[in-house]
């Protein structure tokens, strides 16, 4: 992951030595909270290298922002003494009076503040007093710096959980994948809050990619995504990614990324209210279903060979025979599951059931697959 070569702070603290192992030195001190705002100006999401997660959206981290503001526009000075701090792991640190230079580093906690004041306070920042408190950890020459600075990242992140796909980060088939994936212009995002570039045309996340690839095993199967989090605690997440690491099988996992989006959106699109929400607890199962379906009517080589350009990608999106497909199945899928006569969260639960459903979908469905 590139990162940021060397980092400079002037120290608003004596640098204290705290402890030390074979492995790492620990070391507190105490910067100015504006030259961590000028340090993401400059450099952004670098800083963040050794952590499994960038900046976070959503209800959790807007409640950190607006301590943080509120902290920020009234008691400035109290900052230190509210805030938990930032953790940074670094190879080397050396020390030039109060000037403090860090070689290597990484803020594998913290990134949530460092976002917020680098992107809304950086204006106002130099008229507050606010310093922050640094916890600064020095991984020896002899110690693994990688493995050490995710070990510490993982155990640092305790104010938003951290969930079991979150310490599958540096997965080096994950990364891989990664790269394959954005040749074909979609992003697969590894870290969560990561950005997707420009170049992208579609983005998915690594636990969605993960829930689809799920559907499609013969030992999980479509009810599997509801435990999404067991997924990767038992390492299955793992080895469906894994599976497709090969540059020869990206087109297929291309294939399936495309045909997915298009089945959410296709379902959200022609469900009336009613019907919508019973489309979106069987999504799964129909997207398992029209996979199956193209595959075995032999067209689904075709269709993946023809997922090549952005053109392709464009008209994929507009096929009407495959959005008949897919509202056929959903049909089809929504009928088995109401003359079941319990409530569908359960009927989809039940893997036995769903898969008894999925087969007989299959059967209805495959003349229309047939004459794609």
């Amino acid at each position: 992951t590139p990162r940021v070569e060397k980092l400079s702070f002037t120290a608003t603290s004596k640098v204290l030595p705290i402890t030390k192992t074979d492995k790492v030195k620990m070391y507190v001190f105490s910067v100015h909270l504006k030259d961590f705002a000028q340090a993401f100006q400059k450099h952004g999401n670098l800083l963040f290298a050794g952590n499994i997660r960038y900046g976070l959206k959503g209800e959790n981290a807007g409640k950190v922002r607006d301590g943080i503001n509120d902290t920020l526009s009234e008691h400035d000075e109290e900052f230190i003494f509210s805030h938990n701090g930032i953790t940074m792991v670094s190879q080397k640190l050396s020390r030039n009076g109060k000037r403090i230079t860090l070689f290597e580093p990484s803020v594998v906690n913290g990134a949530q503040t460092i976002t917020y004041i680098g992107q809304k306070w950086l204006k106002k920042i130099d008229k507050t007093k606010a310093e922050v408190l640094v916890k600064l950890i020095e991984v020896r020459p002899q110690a693994s710096f990688e493995e050490l600075e995710t070990d510490i990242a993982i155990r640092s992140n305790t104010q938003i959980k951290v969930d079991f796909s979150d310490l599958i980060v540096s997965e080096p088939s994950l990364v891989t994948l990664q790269k394959h994936l954005l040749r074909k212009h979609i992003y697969l995002e590894r870290k969560k809050g990561d950005q997707a570039p420009s170049s992208a045309l579609l983005r998915i996340t690594k636990e969605r990619l993960v829930q689809i690839l799920a559907c499609l095993n013969k030992e999980l199967g479509p009810t599997a995504p509801k435990r999404l989090q067991e997924l990767f605690k038992k390492h299955h997440a793992v080895d469906l990614i894994r599976n497709y690491v090969d540059e020869n099988k990206v087109n297929d996992i291309v294939g399936l990324i495309w045909l997915y989006d298009l089945i959410r959106r296709v379902i959200n699109s022609f469900a009336n209210k009613t019907s919508r929400k019973r489309g979106q607890i069987a999504t799964y199962a129909i997207f398992t279903a029209t996979a199956n379906a193209l595959k075995k009517a032999g067209i689904w080589n075709s269709i993946v060979s023809q997922l090549a350009t952005q053109e392709d990608y464009l008209n994929f999106e507009k096929n009407e025979d495959v959005e008949m497909l897919i509202k056929a199945c959903r049909g089809y899928m929504l009928k088995i599951s109401k003359k079941a006569r319990r409530n569908e969260p359960a009927f989809y639960k039940n893997r036995e059931q769903t898969q008894e459903a999925i087969n007989k979908v299959l059967k209805k469905i495959m003349k229309t697959a047939r004459n794609i």
